[in-house]
């Protein structure tokens, strides 16, 4: 029996087969490799390559951003954050995920600005209203 991580990879070879400039199959053979690898140095540069296809994708900069964040490089995540929410300013959950990054590296202020900015975009999201409570709660 095939594991769903082998059908991932052979999924994502189909699609490049097809189109090598998919980024998203990229990164996820950046994931698959990081995962079976236990750590996400080898996924990085695949990571980086289908960035570099498709430069204008939130989801592929965020996903650089948890290869940073894992590899505790913080400054380099929120890089990328930044990067996704200059495509798209107003994402609460590209708000949140800057946030909490700011607060994993003590920077508690920064992430309450940010946990209040999310919270002004998306007011009845439980994401972002426990963005303020999880911060918050850190600065005592």
């Amino acid at each position: 029996m095939t594991s769903n991580r082998a059908r991932a990879e052979q999924a994502a070879h189909r699609a490049l087969a097809l189109d090598s400039a998919q980024g998203s199959a990229w990164v996820a053979l950046g994931v698959i490799r990081a995962l079976r690898d236990g750590g996400p140095e080898g996924g990085s540069q695949l990571v980086r390559r289908g960035i570099s296809a498709e430069p204008a994708s939130t989801e592929l900069h965020q996903q650089l951003a948890f290869q940073f964040q894992a590899e505790g490089k913080w400054a380099k995540a929120r890089m990328e954050i930044r990067l996704a929410r200059q495509l798209d300013p107003l994402s609460p959950g590209l708000i949140g995920v800057e946030a909490y990054l700011n607060g994993c590296e003590g920077r508690f202020d920064e992430a309450l600005r940010l946990d209040r900015e999310r919270l002004a975009v998306d007011p009845a999201g439980v994401g972002s209203q426990r963005g303020v409570v999880r911060t918050l709660a850190r600065l005592g």
